[in-house]
């Protein structure tokens, strides 16, 4: 395995969400974030190869840490695990994450990468757009061009 395969994967899972890898190694790297991505929404754990679990234990106590740290952060968790001779069609890694059904019942689900993207296009999106957009403008807001430097100047003609 080449030493940068890891960074190119966690790369390709960053930009399938429209966001970047984290520099270095997570919590070292300055952003105050211990996910694999700067996304402001998910928090995002790659595990490829032999770091991957594969028995129900093994993966819910990995997603239990995962889901710890991104609920400290304010982050949705997405644990993705890529194994051994999966082709690199990020879309269809298995991925864990919650799914919050009706009542704010919780399970915790195995589904490909492009199924939570969908999600979030369709469901978390839209809510985050909402909750952090910007306050709107007084009625009374009056725009003009500004034609020169002087025009923005604040001098005082008394």
């Amino acid at each position: 395995m080449h030493r940068n395969t890891w960074k190119g994967h966690e790369r390709k899972v960053a930009e399938f969400f429209w966001t970047r890898r984290t520099p270095l190694s997570g919590e070292n790297s300055g952003h105050n974030t211990h996910s694999d991505s700067l996304s402001v929404w998910l928090y995002l754990e790659l595990k490829r190869g032999g770091s991957c679990p594969r028995s129900w234990d093994g993966i819910s106590k990995l997603f239990r840490d995962v889901g710890a740290k991104a609920w400290a952060e304010h982050k949705w968790p997405v644990l993705v695990l890529k194994e051994r001779g999966t082709a690199d069609n990020v879309a269809n890694w298995r991925a864990w994450t919650v799914i919050r059904l009706q009542d704010n019942f919780e399970v915790i689900a195995c589904v490909p990468l492009h199924t939570i993207r969908t999600m979030l296009v369709r469901h978390m999106l839209p809510e985050y757009v909402y909750a952090n957009r910007p306050e709107p403008l007084p009625p009374n807001t009056v725009f003009r061009d500004v034609q020169s430097e002087e025009d923005c100047s604040t001098s005082d003609s008394t």
